[in-house]
């Protein structure tokens, strides 16, 4: 099953892939060389047969300890008196320690289309001091268990989009982008505007604000925006836009 994890819109490029294997049994974590007890559940102490997938273990008793664990010991574990099956367990290999990371302890469900939405509600003038933290848990077909995380501050992670802009009879008017929350004046945006001038040619960055005349002297103008106040990334420039007085 495959399913994906990302924020809104306005966030810039934070989705995770995760891949996700059902498993109808027990599952334990074993690390590498370390070992790994398994219990076998039944009411009397007759010798049981202990299985690593059709292979047939030596051990016999109620309690199966594997030692110096790695790759070649992950898989399904049964136990059980001739053909009589008492118990499964699955033993993954967790890897989790070649990642570093950070633990959280939110976790969110798919929705019906198989994405993870992970929403965020903030104060757009508190201060902010606390870092989010998104934690996958992954597992691959050869029995490999890993557990990553990655936190960062929101600023850190938002990016608008491009603003709308137009210029109409020397005037400029600019527009937040449509994935932009609103109201603006909830949510502002800082605007920094590139001119391109027709005398020498040089781009620059002009003192122009909105609804502001433009230079004669200017024949293109692009735009970009932020978050002033979370001083966010800026966003990707628009296109040269030609400016007609």
């Amino acid at each position: 099953m495959n399913y994906r994890v990302c924020m809104p819109d306005w966030f810039s490029s934070l989705c995770l892939r995760i891949y996700f294997r059902v498993f109808e049994c027990e599952v334990t974590l074993g690390e590498r060389h370390g070992s790994v007890t398994l219990n076998c559940h039944t009411a009397t102490e007759l010798p049981v047969i202990w299985k690593h997938g059709n292979v047939k273990r030596p051990e016999n008793g109620t309690k199966l300890t594997l030692h110096d664990f790695d790759a070649d010991l992950t898989g399904n574990y049964t136990c059980g008196y001739n053909d009589e099956v008492l118990h499964y367990t699955y033993i993954l290999l967790d890897v989790s320690k070649d990642i570093p990371g950070e633990d959280n302890n939110s976790w969110v469900q798919p929705s019906k289309d198989g994405v993870f939405y992970l929403m965020h509600s903030t104060n757009p003038y508190a201060e902010e001091k606390t870092r989010l933290v998104v934690v996958g848990e992954a597992i691959s077909s050869s029995g490999y268990y890993v557990r990553t995380s990655h936190s960062f501050y929101l600023r850190d992670i938002i990016k608008p989009g491009c603003p709308k802009f137009s210029v109409a009879k020397g005037v400029v008017d600019l527009t937040p982008p449509d994935t932009w929350a609103s109201p603006s004046s909830y949510y502002p945006l800082e605007n920094e505007i590139q001119c391109q001038w027709r005398s020498n040619g040089e781009t620059n960055t002009c003192n122009l604000v909105n609804g502001k005349h433009v230079p004669e002297d200017v024949s293109k103008l692009r735009v970009r925006c932020r978050d002033p106040l979370l001083l966010s990334q800026w966003s990707e420039w628009t296109p040269w836009k030609n400016v007609s007085h």
